[in-house]
């Protein structure tokens, strides 16, 4: 096995059972970027799934002039799931905020394998899909907190009810 697949096969080996990371990690392009590169464009067609495998990344939203950085992405966290269910284009901008070292998963490797190899698959489906859920409600934070209002009344409470069919 490559070197590089070990460090990815270990990043992995932290969230997925030893099987599952055997399986995915030879099957990961593996890269690296230098501080300040970008890694995903906002607007770009998503095309896989990403894994942090050394380093940090900022995330942008936004462009331009009016771009805001939103949050970071820390060394072994799964990045681009959005992308990876939906097949769209990717929502945020993805830089490098020091070297770094990423592992992707193409959409079409994630297929195959899923064919063959459906309970490794459901697996990273399952820890992709608390991944996005614990986005969504760190998200419902920031705007509860930037908006002033307590959950069950004001923007919140709106919001809630538009999206949800009832007010919270």
């Amino acid at each position: 096995m490559r070197e590089l697949d070990k460090a990815v096969q270990a990043v992995l080996r932290r969230q997925l059972s030893a099987e599952a990371a055997a399986l995915f990690a030879p099957r990961m392009l593996h890269w690296r970027r230098e501080a300040g590169a970008f890694i995903v464009q906002a607007g770009g067609k998503a095309h896989g799934l990403f894994l942090l495998v050394e380093g940090e990344l900022d995330v942008f939203v936004g462009e331009g002039e009016n771009m805001l950085r939103v949050g970071t992405i820390h060394q072994g966290t799964f990045f681009g799931e959005a992308g990876f269910f939906d097949r769209c284009s990717s929502s945020a901008t993805i830089r490098a905020a020091t070297d770094a070292s990423v592992a992707e998963l193409a959409l079409v490797d994630f297929e195959e394998l899923a064919d063959v190899h459906p309970r490794e698959a459901t697996e990273l489906l399952r820890l992709l899909t608390g991944l996005l859920g614990a986005r969504v409600g760190e998200t419902n934070t920031q705007l509860l907190a930037r908006s002033g209002d307590s959950p069950s009344s004001g923007l919140f409470s709106r919001v809630w009810g538009r999206l949800f069919g009832g007010a919270r």
